[in-house]
C-alpha cells in the first residue's frame, strides 16, 4: 500500500478539537495543545517520514446545515488538513440510496463550492464517496457526469453489500455492472465494513477480478 486513509469525523462530529473552526466560530484557540490534536499531527509526520500519501475521510456537514455554510465549515477543515499534511480528503455522508436528481444537484453545488473555496491548496485533491445505487441508475449517468467535474475524483462505499446471497446485487455482479464508470471515472473503491469477515471476503472478490483501485 501506499496511501494511509484516516477518518477525522465519528458519530459526535469532528475527533480533534480544530483551530481552524475555532477561528472561524471565534472560539478560544485551545485546539492545537489538545490530546487528539498533537496525536494527529504526530501521525501525520510518521507517515511523511514513510513517503505515504495521506488521505482524510471526512462525514460532510451538508445534512446538518444548509449548502454555503456546510462548504464553509467543511473547507475550512480541508484546508487546515492540507496544511498539516494531508494530500486529500474523500468526503462521505453526501446521499442516500435512494437520492432523487434534486438531492444530486444539490450535493453537486456543495462540492463545487467545496473545490472552489480549496483553489489555493495546490495538488490537494477533492473527493466524493456515493452509495453503488447511484452509479447503477442509468438515470443519473448525467448527474455522475456532473459530479465527477466538481470533484478530483469519485469513490463508491461497499460496506453493506454482501459478496453472495440472493438479497440484493452481489458485489461482483455491481462492480461487473460499472466496468464502464471504473474506466470512465477511475471510481475508488471504499472498504469499511465494521465486519472483518464481510471486509476480507470484499477484498477477495476486488482481488479475484483485479480492481486494484481501493481505499
Amino acid at each position: 500500500y501506499n496511501t494511509v486513509s484516516v477518518s477525522v469525523t465519528g458519530d459526535k462530529g469532528l475527533l480533534y478539537v480544530s483551530p481552524a473552526l475555532n477561528a472561524l466560530f471565534r472560539q478560544p484557540d485551545t485546539g492545537v495543545n489538545t490530546e487528539e490534536y498533537t496525536r494527529l499531527a504526530n501521525m501525520i509526520t510518521a507517515a511523511n517520514a514513510r513517503n505515504l500519501r495521506l488521505s482524510a475521510v471526512l462525514e460532510s456537514s451538508v445534512s446538518h446545515m444548509d449548502n454555503s455554510t456546510a462548504a464553509l465549515v467543511d473547507s475550512t477543515i480541508a484546508a487546515e488538513l492540507y496544511v498539516l499534511g494531508f494530500d486529500e480528503i474523500l468526503i462521505t455522508g453526501l446521499l442516500p440510496a435512494d437520492a432523487d436528481t434534486d438531492a444530486i444537484t444539490n450535493v453537486r453545488r456543495y462540492l463545487q463550492d467545496v473545490r472552489n473555496r480549496l483553489s489555493g491548496t495546490g495538488s490537494f485533491q477533492v473527493g466524493a464517496c456515493f452509495p453503488p445505487s447511484l452509479y447503477l441508475d442509468t438515470e443519473n449517468a448525467k448527474q455522475v457526469q456532473l459530479l465527477s467535474s466538481a470533484v478530483d475524483f469519485l469513490a463508491m462505499n461497499i460496506s453493506t453489500i454482501p459478496v453472495s446471497g440472493n438479497n440484493g446485487m452481489t458485489l461482483e455482479e455491481i462492480c461487473t455492472s460499472l466496468t464502464g464508470s471504473f474506466q470512465v471515472y477511475n471510481l475508488r473503491i471504499v472498504l469499511d465494513s465494521d465486519n472483518p469477515l464481510l471486509l476480507s471476503a470484499q477484498y477477495n472478490v476486488l482481488a479475484q477480478m483485479e480492481l486494484t483501485n481501493v481505499h
